[in-house]
């Protein structure tokens, strides 16, 4: 009797380069997004309003009132 031929190797020495990962793009927060963003808009508009307001009053107001007050005195 002879013996059985030797079976394959079970992992070959140089085993093949496994395979990329697929992207994985991370989910976008979709909560409360309409909210930040309409609370973003407000606040620079606040913000403008209070600059506009300021330069307005520095800008046209104080002069105004300085050459009224100069006018009359």
């Amino acid at each position: 009797m002879s013996c059985p031929p030797p079976s394959p190797e079970v992992c070959p020495q140089v085993c093949p380069p496994t395979p990329p990962l697929p992207f994985c793009y991370v989910k976008p927060v979709m909560r409360c997004l309409h909210q930040k963003q309409t609370v973003k808009i407000i606040w620079g508009a606040m913000l403008l309003c209070a600059l506009g307001g300021s330069c307005v009053y520095f800008f046209i107001g104080v002069p105004r009132r300085a050459k009224y007050k100069d006018y009359y005195a």
